[in-house]
């Protein structure tokens, strides 16, 4: 006898309708539908949970193996990089090499042109006068002796009355050089715009600059007598080099022996 006879029997022999056996055998079969479900999702979930972690571990497997390529030949690019780096180095260095003395003598030459092309138009400086400076309003101005003097230089100091409340008066230093070609000759350190309330009516100073102010007359000139040479004394000495190498220059040479090389820079000048 099945399990659904049995039931029914049983709520028959009790008496009781028909209808509560069905109903007693709908719950049944609700429960055990319940109770096999409940087991095969749990089975089903084991099984997911177990192919997951496979595949997880796969996956990890996979990410380390690649990532030791990946660092292998992350490590393989850097040692050839460097290789090449160094191999880029001594190429540059060689050629470095190859040119500087190239450029040397090719700089060489054309400072000599730029100096004979200085001697087409070079004069010796005008001295400097005690007229060509004067104050704005009258303030005490006194010249002192030359710092420098010589054909193609003159530096020639003066006091000046500022307007300071301590250090009344300015040395100053003043000159004109016949070389005005700033590639030739650095003059930038010994030029200031805007020197203590003097105005330089005759113009044409390449030297011009305040070498300190001092509370009295007497202390200026102390300064000028054995210090004003300090801040100058390096332009002084280039000037001297220079003015060295112009007179060798242009005793040796003359423009026309680089006519070939002047005529090709004109041609390139030209095409621009």
């Amino acid at each position: 006898m099945s399990s659904e006879a049995v039931v029914m029997e049983h709520v028959k022999n009790m008496g009781l309708p028909e209808s509560t056996g069905r109903h007693i055998l709908d719950v049944v079969a609700v429960v055990e539908g319940y109770l096999k479900n409940q087991k095969e999702i749990a089975l089903i979930s084991k099984k997911a949970e177990a192919s997951e972690r496979t595949v997880k571990t796969e996956m990890q497997e996979l990410n380390d193996e690649f990532y030791k390529k990946e660092r292998e030949l992350d490590d393989e690019k850097s040692r050839r990089q460097a290789a090449l780096n160094n191999k880029l180095k001594t190429s540059e260095a060689e050629t470095k090499d190859a040119l500087n003395p190239l450029w040397e003598r090719l700089n060489r030459v054309k400072r000599i042109i730029a100096l004979l092309r200085i001697a087409e138009t070079i004069q010796p400086v005008r001295d400097i006068e005690d007229g060509d400076i004067t104050t704005y309003h009258g303030e005490y101005l006194e010249w002192l002796g030359c710092l420098f003097k010589g054909d193609y230089l003159i530096i020639r100091l003066l006091i000046t009355e500022n307007k300071k409340p301590k250090n009344r008066y300015s040395l100053l230093a003043y000159g004109r050089c016949a070389f005005e070609d700033q590639k030739i000759l650095n003059r930038r350190e010994v030029y200031s715009y805007g020197t203590p309330n003097v105005n330089d009516h005759a113009g044409g100073f390449q030297v011009k600059l305040e070498l300190g102010s001092f509370p009295t007359i007497p202390d200026a000139k102390a300064y000028a007598q054995k210090s004003a040479n300090k801040p100058l004394k390096q332009f002084i000495a280039d000037f001297v080099k220079l003015k060295a190498e112009y007179m060798e220059v242009t005793a040796t040479y003359t423009l026309s022996d680089f006519e070939q090389i002047t005529a090709q820079e004109k041609a390139k000048e030209g095409s621009k």
